[in-house]
Protein backbone atom coordinates (compact mmCIF):
# COMPACT_ATOMS: atom_id res chain seq x y z
CA UNK A 1 0.00 0.00 0.00
CA UNK A 2 1.58 3.16 -0.90
CA UNK A 3 0.84 5.97 1.80
CA UNK A 4 2.27 8.57 -0.20
CA UNK A 5 -0.83 8.25 -2.91
CA UNK A 6 -3.44 7.82 0.24
CA UNK A 7 -2.19 11.00 1.83
CA UNK A 8 -1.78 13.14 -1.67
CA UNK A 9 -5.69 11.53 -2.09
CA UNK A 10 -6.52 12.90 1.32
CA UNK A 11 -4.98 16.20 0.78
CA UNK A 12 -6.53 16.87 -2.73
CA UNK A 13 -10.56 14.89 -1.33
CA UNK A 14 -10.50 17.53 1.18
CA UNK A 15 -8.87 20.49 -0.76
CA UNK A 16 -12.11 19.82 -2.83
CA UNK A 17 -14.34 19.25 -1.05
CA UNK A 18 -13.38 22.81 0.67
CA UNK A 19 -13.68 24.83 -2.09
CA UNK A 20 -17.45 22.95 -2.73
CA UNK A 21 -18.31 24.15 0.86
CA UNK A 22 -17.10 27.30 0.49
CA UNK A 23 -19.14 28.25 -3.14
CA UNK A 24 -22.14 26.69 -1.42
CA UNK A 25 -21.71 27.36 2.39
CA UNK A 26 -25.09 28.28 3.81
CA UNK A 27 -23.43 29.38 6.37
CA UNK A 28 -21.91 32.36 7.88
CA UNK A 29 -18.14 33.42 7.33
CA UNK A 30 -16.87 33.02 10.94
CA UNK A 31 -18.86 29.33 10.72
CA UNK A 32 -17.11 28.50 7.83
CA UNK A 33 -13.77 29.34 8.99
CA UNK A 34 -14.40 27.67 12.31
CA UNK A 35 -15.28 24.84 9.85
CA UNK A 36 -12.46 25.40 7.61
CA UNK A 37 -10.47 25.30 10.93
CA UNK A 38 -12.01 21.94 12.12
CA UNK A 39 -11.34 20.11 8.74
CA UNK A 40 -7.98 20.97 8.57
CA UNK A 41 -7.04 20.26 12.35
CA UNK A 42 -8.76 16.84 11.72
CA UNK A 43 -6.49 16.40 8.67
CA UNK A 44 -3.55 16.88 10.39
CA UNK A 45 -4.59 14.64 12.96
CA UNK A 46 -4.96 12.03 10.33
CA UNK A 47 -2.15 12.77 8.55
CA UNK A 48 -0.17 12.28 11.72
CA UNK A 49 -1.71 9.08 12.36
CA UNK A 50 -0.92 7.59 9.16
CA UNK A 51 2.40 8.48 9.72
CA UNK A 52 2.77 7.05 12.40
CA UNK A 53 0.63 3.46 11.79
CA UNK A 54 3.27 3.55 8.50
CA UNK A 55 6.42 3.90 10.45
CA UNK A 56 4.50 1.02 12.97
CA UNK A 57 4.11 -1.00 9.74
CA UNK A 58 8.01 -0.33 8.42
CA UNK A 59 9.12 -1.56 11.78
CA UNK A 60 7.18 -4.64 12.44
CA UNK A 61 8.49 -5.74 8.74
CA UNK A 62 11.78 -4.98 10.09
CA UNK A 63 11.53 -7.21 12.99
CA UNK A 64 9.76 -9.62 11.27
CA UNK A 65 12.82 -9.97 8.24
CA UNK A 66 14.83 -10.21 11.20
CA UNK A 67 13.21 -12.83 13.31
CA UNK A 68 12.51 -14.92 10.09
CA UNK A 69 16.05 -14.70 9.15
CA UNK A 70 17.25 -15.67 12.62
CA UNK A 71 15.07 -19.12 12.15
CA UNK A 72 16.17 -20.09 9.00
CA UNK A 73 19.40 -19.79 10.10
CA UNK A 74 19.13 -21.93 13.27
CA UNK A 75 16.83 -24.27 10.90
CA UNK A 76 19.49 -24.28 8.12
CA UNK A 77 22.11 -25.72 10.73
CA UNK A 78 20.04 -27.96 13.05
CA UNK A 79 19.35 -29.61 9.77
CA UNK A 80 22.63 -29.60 8.61
CA UNK A 81 23.73 -30.90 12.15
CA UNK A 82 21.03 -34.07 11.12
CA UNK A 83 22.41 -35.00 7.88
CA UNK A 84 25.48 -35.14 9.50
CA UNK A 85 24.69 -37.54 12.39
CA UNK A 86 22.98 -39.65 9.76
CA UNK A 87 25.68 -39.76 7.54
CA UNK A 88 27.95 -40.84 10.62
CA UNK A 89 24.79 -43.33 11.68
CA UNK A 90 24.52 -44.89 8.38
CA UNK A 91 28.50 -45.18 7.41
CA UNK A 92 29.33 -48.45 9.52
CA UNK A 93 25.92 -50.40 7.63
CA UNK A 94 27.22 -48.85 3.94
CA UNK A 95 30.47 -50.39 4.67
CA UNK A 96 28.96 -53.61 6.00
CA UNK A 97 26.68 -53.85 2.38
CA UNK A 98 29.84 -53.01 0.10
CA UNK A 99 32.00 -55.83 1.99
CA UNK A 100 28.96 -57.70 1.52
CA UNK A 101 28.41 -57.23 -1.63
CA UNK A 102 31.99 -57.48 -2.62
CA UNK A 103 31.85 -60.80 -1.39
CA UNK A 104 28.59 -61.99 -3.46
CA UNK A 105 30.84 -61.29 -6.40
CA UNK A 106 33.59 -62.91 -5.33
CA UNK A 107 31.25 -65.99 -4.92
CA UNK A 108 29.87 -65.68 -8.44
CA UNK A 109 33.17 -64.77 -9.76
CA UNK A 110 34.18 -68.34 -8.48
CA UNK A 111 31.00 -70.09 -9.42
CA UNK A 112 31.51 -68.52 -13.01
CA UNK A 113 34.97 -70.42 -12.88
CA UNK A 114 33.90 -73.34 -11.78
CA UNK A 115 30.98 -73.49 -13.89
CA UNK A 116 33.14 -72.96 -16.84
CA UNK A 117 36.06 -75.66 -15.28
CA UNK A 118 32.87 -78.56 -15.60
Amino acid sequence: MNFKSIGVGLLAGTLVSGVAVLLTAPTSGKELRNSCQSSMNSLRQSAKQLSREGIEIKDQAVETFKISGDILKTASSEIKHSIDQWQEETAPSIDRIKSEVEDVQKNVEELQKLVKKD
